[in-house]
């Protein structure tokens, strides 16, 4: 697949990663291609992702995701974003299962690992698209800073270091942790 001047889908996004291993975000049809996620990037991925899945395994009210996983969070032109690592309540997913394809919306819980060349016009970009496409809650991790700042419609929490808690309400109703305990060592 070529990539032409017509706005690209979400689909399409996916069938040209599956073709060339190029990952794309798009924005109003704009494609953008992804930079590969470095060693920390991607161990704090997991460490996010287990910490989550531990909990819903216990109340097993949806499903989590992660590895830059597409969304569709607007039609005709697509706008698609890749979380990090996601949550999504079972009621809002087709059978109660992930899709093949894009996630249609946004995720109820969206954690967002920012990387040192990531502007801050970008991710507050990414933030307000979250938001705006019906995420409840938006989790922002600072690897450098090593702390998180919790977003959600009416506003954000001062930034949470060490031991300040950190919560997914009213989300994941009940999960609780520290903020160093999402952090790789």
């Amino acid at each position: 697949m070529n990539i032409s001047t017509r706005p690209m889908t979400a689909d399409e996004a996916i069938e040209l990663h599956t073709e060339t291993g190029a990952r794309y975000e798009i924005v109003e049809g704009e494609p953008s291609e992804m930079a590969p996620a470095g060693g920390e990037h991607g161990g704090t991925e997991v460490r996010v992702a287990s910490r989550l899945d531990r909990f819903v395994e216990d109340h097993p009210i949806g499903r989590v995701f992660a590895g830059e996983v597409l969304c569709r969070l607007k039609s005709d032109p697509d706008t698609a974003r890749a979380a990090d690592v996601a949550f999504m309540r079972t009621e809002r997913l087709p059978n109660g299962r992930l899709p093949v394809g894009p996630v249609e919306g946004a995720p109820d819980l969206v954690v967002e690992i920012i990387s040192p060349s990531d502007s801050a016009i970008e991710v507050q970009e990414k933030i307000a698209q979250w938001l705006e496409g019906g995420a409840v809650v938006v989790w922002t991790l600072y690897l450098r800073r090593r702390s998180v700042m919790i977003w959600r419609v009416t506003g954000a929490s001062p930034e949470l270091r060490e031991d300040a808690e950190v919560d997914a309400e009213p989300v994941l109703p009940g999960f609780r942790c520290r903020a160093r305990d999402l952090f790789i060592e």
